[in-house]
């Protein structure tokens, strides 16, 4: 249940996660930002390909 209302709110509030557009997701903005007030997660970026990955299942529909 807890996971069911994080993922829509995620993917179904504002901006945070468009299924097929990751270019255009707040989500892949914060984890390739080099500002330290906005790059997420907090304190240490993800791998190159942990970034990959968020933004592949974005373009596949950011399926659950």
């Amino acid at each position: 249940e807890g996971i069911d209302v994080a993922y829509e709110n995620l993917v179904n509030q504002s901006s945070r996660v468009i299924p097929g557009v990751p270019e255009c997701s707040i989500l892949v903005h914060r984890l390739e930002s080099t500002d330290s007030a906005t790059v997420m997660p907090v304190g240490s970026p993800l791998s190159l390909s942990e970034r990959c990955a968020v933004q592949k299942w974005i373009r596949d529909g950011a399926l659950r």
